[in-house]
């Protein structure tokens, strides 16, 4: 008995959830303490010295400061894999006669 809807997978009313992040409210706690006594200030101050080591060249705080701003490399370079690999695929299904088009999605069983 899972207290699940079968056809939407939702938990069905009434059905009690589990007992939670038992560190939850500690955490959350912990986190308003940092928040209320970190200003705009402070912040800036901390920007400043990583943009300080990124001049001086410190590789990882360039790459901290790049993972921040754009995102961490491994999806971006998994995405352009992929497109080089289609791109690839295409060509391949193009070059060889007889062999499906990767691009029209028509496969002939032959």
């Amino acid at each position: 008995m899972s207290g699940r809807d079968p056809k939407t997978g939702r938990f069905e009313k009434g059905w009690k959830g589990g007992p939670g992040n038992p560190h939850g409210g500690r955490s959350a706690r912990f986190r308003s303490m940092l928040l209320s006594k970190v200003t705009d200030q402070h912040l800036e101050e901390a920007l400043e010295a990583l943009m300080e080591q990124v001049r001086q060249g410190n590789i990882s705080a360039i790459r901290e400061l790049l993972d921040r701003v754009i995102g961490k490399s491994v999806a971006n370079d998994v995405l352009e894999r992929l497109d080089d690999m289609e791109s690839k695929l295409s060509t391949l299904g193009n070059l060889h006669n007889g062999a499906p088009d990767v691009d029209s999605g028509k496969i002939d069983a032959a």
